[in-house]
């Protein structure tokens, strides 16, 4: 992410640069888990950039992954999928959804370390990521949405289980 979104253009061993769609988008939040992803993305003028970065992040990492392990083909089971984010309510809500998906995994959503999380509370920062959006959200106030999170784990717990009896 940080060769397509940060401030500088990268280029490749030789010498071609890599597309830089950093002035096009804004990644507001991610989250890397085992087996897929979550991305917040906000288009700054032209919406079918979004295709495009998503084209070229998912290429460049299908062909790591696929000379890393010596394998060819396809890495993904499905398309992305994107969805339209009409209000500050639907925002904060995607937002925490992303941040508590490791709720899951051992590590729980505040330690995880592929996730943005850690770069709104200050603790990492990564000049390709914007949190600013959403923490403007809460007044700037990294405490508070850090409560917001925390006051939803027990109801994200109870959705789960019910997900569970479902299938």
């Amino acid at each position: 992410m940080k060769r397509y979104l940060g401030p500088e253009t990268k280029k490749d061993k030789k010498g071609r640069e890599y597309p830089n769609y950093g002035k096009e988008i804004n990644l507001l939040a991610y989250c890397l888990m085992p087996n897929h992803f979550h991305l917040l993305i906000y288009s700054l003028n032209d919406p079918t950039q979004i295709a495009h970065f998503m084209q070229s992040l998912i290429t460049t990492y299908v062909m790591y992954f696929n000379k890393k392990y010596k394998r060819t083909g396809g890495l993904f089971g499905h398309k992305y999928r994107a969805v339209l984010i009409t209000s500050d309510d639907q925002l904060w809500h995607i937002s925490r959804y992303i941040h508590l998906n490791p709720l899951d995994l051992s590590h729980g959503y505040e330690k995880y370390e592929y996730t943005s999380f850690r770069n709104y509370m200050g603790v990492k920062n990564s000049s390709w990521l914007k949190t600013q959006a959403i923490l403007d959200l809460f007044d700037g106030n990294k405490k508070d949405y850090h409560q917001f999170h925390n006051d939803y784990i027990d109801r994200w717990r109870e959705l789960k289980e019910i997900e569970a009896d479902l299938y």
